[in-house]
């Protein structure tokens, strides 16, 4: 469910013919995945708001505004972390990192 809706995310706000990086890998009994977008990226004040409840970043867009909540809840339920990196217009890094 977790790397179902970044993804989702990462391919919703992306241009089109974009390229989406899913990388994974160990480092220091750590699995570590980033999900990289090239797209509309996301701003500085949102990027605060983004794993509130109901909060929807692109009212255009449909869903309820619980996706990233959920996330964000799922990963600490399996003790992990979960990084945000955007800019507008240039696209959204976002880095998970789960005790192996």
């Amino acid at each position: 469910m977790i790397i179902s809706n970044l993804l989702s995310n990462a391919i919703k706000y992306s241009f089109e013919d974009s390229t989406i990086y899913l990388n994974s890998f160990i480092e220091n009994d750590r699995l570590v995945l980033d999900i990289i977008d090239q797209g509309i990226g996301i701003s500085p004040d949102n990027l605060e708001k983004l794993f509130q409840k109901y909060h929807k970043l692109n009212e255009e867009e449909a869903g309820q505004g619980i996706g990233l909540f959920m996330v964000y809840k799922l990963v600490n339920h399996f003790k992990g972390d979960i990084t945000v990196e955007s800019e507008l217009g240039k696209g959204t890094s976002v880095r998970l990192m789960f005790p192996i």
